[in-house]
């Protein structure tokens, strides 16, 4: 098995006093090298609910936020009342093997008619990257494998290729 897609959350809240427009969110990648081969640790899984279920194509060069394979910010924005807030449900997927560091920008608009850019990151003095996101490579190169335990609510370690 290998991985070639992985899954979060991205919730947007307006903290501000006035309504706000979110026009774009644009990922913004910082780094691209070869893919990472020291450990595979397979997700738990989960859903989303309540959401905007949305794609993002590592693959990419300059990727964007997708719906039914459209640019969603092409064809819609989010109006955000002080207090409110959507939620993105991402599903990003890596098929090359590389390993791809990259953070948010996300581009609203005033209620005065301005926009803005709002870096999302952990640092915003400096691009720090907060999502790592490593394309697959043949199990048996992994120096290690976390999968699912039986139970499903925890992983254990599997030698490389899948053995155990």
């Amino acid at each position: 098995m290998s991985l070639n897609a992985t899954a979060y959350k991205l919730s947007v809240t307006n903290a501000s006093a006035s309504t706000v427009r979110v026009v774009d969110i644009v990922p913004v990648i910082t780094k691209r090298t070869a893919a990472i081969d020291t450990t595979l640790i397979e997700p738990l899984g989960g859903e989303a609910d309540d959401t905007i279920p949305t794609e993002l194509d590592l693959n990419d060069r300059n990727p964007v936020f997708t719906e039914n394979g459209k640019s969603y910010f092409d064809y819609t924005t989010q109006v955000l009342k002080p207090g409110e807030s959507f939620v993105m449900a991402v599903e990003s997927k890596l098929t090359d093997r590389e390993y791809v560091e990259y953070h948010l920008r996300l581009d609203y608009i005033d209620d005065k008619g301005k926009k803005h850019s709002l870096q999302v990151n952990e640092d915003p003095e400096s691009p720090r990257h907060v999502f790592h996101v490593s394309g697959a490579v043949d199990d048996d190169e992994y120096t290690d494998h976390w999968r699912p335990a039986a139970s499903g609510q925890a992983w254990t370690l599997s030698a490389p290729g899948g053995g155990s």
